[in-house]
């Protein structure tokens, strides 16, 4: 990633995230939501820039400026999609099966 993004909250309240960690975003997407404990409007929390989620906060209460999300911005799409194939495809296969030794 050539920068990242955090999205903090914009106010105190309960927190539901509706995106999961690894998720390709959108700009502008609707990526989660914090409600009053006590009623009222609920604030929805959308993506500022497209990127890759890899930060999430997984506590229910948050206070106003807490980090939520944070995203991975990248320049070519493409060429993040081909790099993480790869990284996947070595993960499956585990260690020891590429011909070099196991990772002490």
């Amino acid at each position: 990633a050539r920068s990242s993004s955090w999205v903090r909250a914009e106010r105190d309240g309960v927190f539901l995230p509706l995106v999961a960690l690894g998720a390709w975003l959108r700009k502008g997407q609707l990526i989660g939501r914090i409600s009053s404990p006590f009623g009222g409007d609920d604030v929805t929390i959308e993506s500022p820039c497209a990127g890759i989620l890899v930060g999430r906060n997984n506590l229910p209460l948050v206070n106003e400026g807490e980090a939520l999300y944070h995203i991975a911005r990248f320049e070519e799409v493409r060429e993040v999609a081909q790099n993480l194939e790869v990284f996947t495809s070595d993960i499956e296969r585990g260690p020891g099966l590429t011909g070099e030794p196991p990772i002490a």
